[in-house]
């Protein structure tokens, strides 16, 4: 699911010119950036129009209220669509604390790092939004490879039936994810997935560590993960199993590899066998 309309709120408008390029790149040209420098500017434009699927935010902007304070003046006088708050801290437990009385907030990015998350972050926003059509079943994807995810994703497009593809970037993600937790609190109440594919090797927390996660939790480890990974060492098959994946697939090299996949993992786990209620 790719945004037709976003509203970037941003003071600097070099940054505001680099993260619409940086938009374009990634979603083409048929989505469209309604760029504000000020408050007051988004305020008219939000009023003006209700078709926004995503905004951006600066954090920091120049004069106040700051880009958290926005956020939570324009929610209390109307539903937001996924935000994304664009900061300059790279320090975890602040954006945590910022997280945590913020549920309007679906994401965090750092702009040291615009190039490489915000690609990212525009995509998980966009498949992990709540108000999503019912679908046949939702399967949760834990790689960090911005081309696999796409790939995949266009994949299970081919698949029939209604499948919801939720992403996450790594181990620490997906935890948060299925805690609903961070910048995931938006998603508190709806269903856990029936199905994660985890990647192996991911940054922060990999796949081994996030499989051992995932079976040490009461609440978490009786949802079905297949390990997808580039992988095909012994090694890495046997560790997998021994972490307790319920299955170990190599990433096919094909297009038409990756349909037959997914419409067999699809088959499997949402049509064949019997899963318990939770996660249904």
């Amino acid at each position: 699911m790719k945004p037709g309309r976003i509203l970037l709120l941003e003071d600097s408008a070099d940054d505001a010119e680099l993260i619409t390029e940086l938009i374009a790149d990634h979603l083409g040209a048929a989505t469209r950036v309604d760029h504000a420098a000020e408050v007051e500017e988004a305020d008219r434009l939000l009023d003006a129009a209700d078709d926004y699927d995503l905004i951006l935010v600066d954090y920091m902007l120049g004069t106040p209220p700051d880009g958290a304070e926005w956020t939570a003046q324009a929610a209390a006088r109307r539903s937001l669509p996924p935000v994304i708050m664009l900061t300059g801290m790279p320090d975890a437990p602040a954006i945590e604390r910022i997280a945590g009385r913020m549920p309007e907030i679906s994401w965090f990015v750092t702009k040291d790092r615009l190039a490489e998350e915000l690609p990212r972050a525009i995509d998980s926003a966009m498949a992990n939004r709540p108000d999503r059509p019912s679908c046949d079943g939702i399967i949760l994807l834990a790689d960090d490879d911005a081309d696999d995810r796409l790939l995949i994703e266009d994949a299970l497009r081919e698949v029939e039936g209604e499948f919801r593809l939720d992403l996450v970037g790594d181990g620490a993600e997906l935890m948060a994810y299925l805690h609903r937790r961070g910048a995931f609190r938006h998603l508190a109440g709806t269903p856990l997935p029936g199905l994660i594919l985890l990647d192996l090797n991911m940054p922060r927390m990999d796949g081994r560590m996030a499989l051992r996660a995932l079976r040490s939790d009461p609440e978490l480890r009786r949802i079905p993960v297949v390990i997808l990974s580039a992988s095909d060492a012994g090694c890495d098959i046997q560790e997998g199993y021994e972490l307790g994946a319920n299955s170990f697939v190599c990433k096919p090299a094909s297009f038409d590899g990756l349909v037959t996949m997914m419409r067999t993992l699809t088959d499997y786990w949402f049509r064949l066998v019997a899963l318990p209620v939770r996660l249904r």
